[in-house]
């Protein structure tokens, strides 16, 4: 890659260079490759070509000075399509005809790196546990030939995580809206692993209750395990970030002060489809769009920037008293718009619907809605 200290002597680093440059399309007089205009490098090496660029932009003698890097970049080995699949890291495990495989996800297309590597296994615990595993994989990415992600039908990233831990009350809207008061310590609770299933699987309305509301929120994926985590060092421990909905039995979580039975029907926490690393994001995933919506109907839109406690504290907080492992699942909390405190009725989810929860840069997660006796009635026929 090509660095802002390599420049020429006599190339002045413009110092007026806008701040949201980042953010902004840049039109080149040469067609520099788009892995490094894109935001698909990671942020340094991206800010280090976006200042170099607008410098040189900037000074009309020194614009060979662009042709010859774009020289260097195009007579290396690799193509920008190639640097593209090494820097993007997006990840979706789904089922093929051999069984659950890890895909490498660009775009709209997909490499199966369990078939390139058996070493990779059927979810991300392969990569989880091997963190270089993925990068001496990188020459067969390039080489391998693609799938249409919409040919693959997702499976959990983790197949059996060890620990599922969520945070409620992590908005300041959303505690109002439930009528609680903010608290000075994180609401948690815990989910068993018959209550999660993968994107595009039923969320199940038991037959019990009528109640079933949705909560759109971010996930994410331990990667590194431990305890007694300091916040400063929280994010090193974090493989990567995915879509959760909630989907809570209300009356049942409100029959006692604990609110386990309403977060642990069965079938009702989706989770996917796609893992997103930690450098394709914002610090934290902090200041991210996150939304809910049944068709055209927004239910829910807010900003994971308005958490209360963000990725650093939650690690830290959690540490203090259990040990993390690798895969473990966290679950930060839901934005206001729930279905129980919408006036001057409450909008449950109902069979026949599909309620999607999409996060900016990392995902939709969509569930249709059925009734437990149909479901039971499916898996009887099955």
């Amino acid at each position: 890659m090509v660095q802002q200290k390599r420049a020429s002597p006599n190339v002045q680093v413009a110092p007026d260079m806008p701040s949201d440059l980042e953010a902004k399309p840049l039109h080149l007089p040469v067609p520099w490759p788009a892995c490094c205009v894109q935001r698909k490098a990671p942020k340094q090496e991206r800010h280090g070509f976006l200042l170099l660029i607008y410098s040189l932009t900037k000074q009309p003698s020194a614009l060979s000075k662009i042709s010859i890097l774009f020289d260097i970049l195009q007579n290396s080995r690799q193509k920008s399509s190639e640097l593209t699949w090494m820097v993007k890291m997006k990840y979706l495990v789904g089922e093929t005809s051999e069984g659950t495989a890890v895909f490498a996800v660009n775009g709209e297309n997909a490499v199966n790196l369990t078939a390139l590597d058996p070493a990779v296994g059927p979810d991300l615990m392969g990569l989880i546990c091997t963190p270089g595993l993925v990068d001496s994989l990188s020459e067969k990415i390039v080489a391998s030939e693609s799938v249409p992600v919409s040919s693959v039908t997702p499976a959990l990233p983790v197949a059996s995580p060890g620990t599922i831990i969520c945070m409620g009350l992590n908005y300041t809207d959303h505690i109002k809206e439930g009528g609680y008061d903010i608290p000075k310590y994180p609401a948690l609770f815990m989910r068993g692993k018959n209550s999660i299933m993968a994107a595009g699987q039923p969320m199940v309305r038991p037959s019990c209750s009528e109640q079933l509301d949705y909560e759109a929120e971010l996930m994410l994926i331990v990667g590194k395990g431990g305890r007694h985590i300091s916040e400063k060092n929280a994010l090193d421990h974090v493989f990567g970030y995915t879509v959760f909905n909630d989907g809570s039995v209300r009356n049942y979580q409100r029959k006692t002060h604990q609110w386990t039975p309403g977060k642990n029907f069965d079938d009702t926490g989706a989770i996917g489809p796609f893992t997103v690393t930690p450098d394709e994001l914002p610090e934290g995933a902090s200041g991210l769009k996150i939304e809910s919506r049944v068709g055209d109907e927004i239910l829910q839109s807010s900003n994971t920037a308005n958490m209360i406690w963000g990725v650093r504290q939650v690690i830290a907080t959690i540490s203090e008293y259990t040990t993390l492992e690798p895969g473990d699942l966290i679950a930060l909390g839901t934005p206001p718009g729930v279905g129980h405190a919408k006036k001057p009725n409450p909008r449950w989810l109902k069979p026949g619907e599909t309620v999607e929860v999409e996060i900016e840069g990392i995902g939709v997660c969509a569930s249709p809605i059925v009734d437990e006796k149909d479901a039971k009635s499916k898996v009887a026929a099955a």
